[in-house]
């Protein structure tokens, strides 16, 4: 059973009780109570987007338009008091090195993290990795590393469900539907990575700040497998979350930290 809250957005009400989701793609934002903007994604653009006769506001407001994340379609829109300060606030540290690095094309898989259909669109950040994704996992199975990509569950059913286009999946590479941000939850990945004899994982994907992040610390601290990340297959909405989150995994504590190396698409190579 579903309620109108405005356009685009419904009260939804199923064996999970009520939740919050987009009309169009069944994305869910939340249980019923929450604040769904805190899980929506935001543009700041300037006022006179909005029409010639908001050049009046420029310099001193911006237009705040807050869509769904997983599929685009527009939820609300304000007009909101420019902050000038925030870039200087926002200073990321210092963020890993990048270097070259070799993985065993024998006990290797590469996890491919959301990158749905949800990316062909232009607008949304992960579009960006396609281009550079589809020419490394054609390296991989040159060289027959296996691929597991993920979906997100709210997309199972759904025009999105399915790998985006670009990235060529083929039949015998897997798909899975965590229902989270680590993509280990529910127990399917490493039940699959377990059966291929699989020691080490590139991660690649969107968004670095979300699924990479939380992936990729649950694959070294508690399955305890080697985890490469190249910086350019990832990204995420701004460039300070991408590098954070990067930062935040190079000093991940115990020996945790250890077991992640960073490396890029083009200096990440397969041995045998």
């Amino acid at each position: 059973m579903s309620y109108p809250l405005r356009e685009n957005l419904e009260l939804y009400t199923g064996s999970e009780g009520a939740q919050i989701r987009c009309v169009r793609c069944r994305h869910v934002f939340c249980r019923a109570g929450e604040d769904w903007k805190q899980a929506s994604r935001v543009r700041l653009l300037p006022p006179t987007a909005a029409g010639p006769l908001m050049s009046e506001a420029s310099g001193k407001y911006v237009l705040q338009q807050i869509t769904c994340p997983s599929c685009g379609v527009l939820l609300d829109t304000d007009l909101i008091e420019e902050k000038k300060e925030a870039q200087d606030e926002e200073k990321p540290p210092k963020k890993p090195e990048p270097k070259p690095v070799e993985a065993d094309c024998r006990t290797t898989a590469v996890l491919v993290l959301d990158l749905s259909a949800r990316c062909e669109d232009p607008e949304l950040t992960c579009n960006a990795l396609l281009p550079g994704v589809a020419a490394f996992l054609e390296k991989a199975r040159a060289s027959v590393v296996p691929i597991i990509f993920s979906i997100s569950l709210s997309a199972r059913g759904t025009p999105l469900d399915r790998v985006a286009g670009p990235l060529q999946r083929r039949e015998s590479e897997p798909v899975i539907y965590p229902d989270g941000f680590d993509k280990f939850t529910g127990g399917e990945l490493h039940r699959i990575l377990e059966e291929r004899g699989v020691k080490t994982l590139i991660i690649l994907g969107s968004a670095t700040n979300v699924a990479v992040l939380y992936t990729a610390t649950t694959a070294a601290r508690i399955h305890r497998y080697e985890v490469i990340v190249p910086v350019d297959g990832v990204n995420a909405r701004t460039q300070y979350a991408h590098d954070y989150s990067l930062y935040q995994l190079s000093v991940l504590p115990g020996d945790v930290n250890k077991r992640i190396q960073f490396s890029t698409l083009r200096t990440t190579s397969f041995i045998r």
